[in-house]
């Protein structure tokens, strides 16, 4: 069994409870559609200032909790309709507005520099159920996958825990580093000088939110290398990816992320 070929594709709806629709409108414009029973949200990430994928998202519908943060007190949190704008560098996630009485449709229009990011992503979910048979998975794996039908809880898992190994893989590979925890400094010092309360030195911010950076490259390093060695995942498609679509040219993704790592 092949993956599915997405390469014409101009709409892809995630299935609940993280619900949502990609349509993919013009070159690098994503309207997303989220609807009001989903848990659907992006998650805390950055980009490297040379790697800045993510451009400017505009509310069409609904009210958004927009959050970007480089070390404390160097960002903001946002509240509302309107236009977002990302900083590179800057760690940031967006979501429902989180005060909100009524969940309402939220719609926004997403302008990135990368959509093969979002189309890898989008096609890998929606494929995570052929995993246990496709021709690339290994054979080892997929007999483990055979064996495990008498047991669909645990099946179940294993598919969800391969996809969420697939989807670091393809994160790796295009430069959209998640969130994967740090040395929390401003803790250890609060614990060792209980009587410095609201002091710190400097050096506390920098070494935690460097460690977070330094963490997040490093586990989705790990993760890349055991989904490329182990699993036969790549962290882009050729079946996901149209060279000419639309009236442009999609370029492949950058090799100097995780192939370097």
């Amino acid at each position: 069994m092949d993956r599915t070929n997405t390469t014409a594709h101009a709409s892809f709806t995630l299935p609940s409870p993280a619900s949502a629709t990609f349509d993919f409108i013009a070159p690098n414009q994503i309207r997303i559609t989220i609807p009001a029973n989903s848990t659907w949200k992006t998650k805390n990430h950055w980009h490297s200032p040379d790697q800045e994928n993510c451009l400017l998202l505009h509310t069409e519908k609904g009210e958004l909790h927009f959050g970007y943060h480089k070390e404390p007190r160097t960002g903001a949190d946002k509240l509302g309709p309107g236009n977002f704008k990302f900083k590179p560098g800057y760690w940031t996630s967006w979501s429902r507005k989180p005060s909100s009485k009524k969940r309402e449709e939220i719609v926004v229009l997403f302008v990135v520099q990368d959509e093969g990011l979002y189309r890898n992503v989008c096609s890998a979910i929606l494929d995570a159920e052929k995993f246990p048979y496709l021709r690339t998975t290994p054979l080892w794996l997929r007999g483990v996958f055979a064996a495990l039908k008498l047991l669909p809880t645990a099946r179940k898992w294993l598919v969800e825990w391969m996809l969420y190994i697939q989807l670091q893989v393809i994160y790796c590979k295009h430069g959209y580093w998640e969130y994967h925890g740090g040395i929390n400094a401003l803790r250890w010092w609060q614990w060792t000088h209980p009587f410095d309360v609201g002091r710190h030195p400097a050096w506390t911010v920098r070494l935690q939110f460097r460690s977070q950076r330094f963490f997040s490259k490093a586990v989705q390093g790990a993760y890349y290398w055991v989904g490329r060695s182990l699993f036969g995942m790549k962290g882009d498609y050729p079946q996901y990816n149209p060279r000419f679509g639309q009236g442009f040219l999609l370029l492949e993704a950058s090799s100097t992320n995780c192939d370097k790592i």
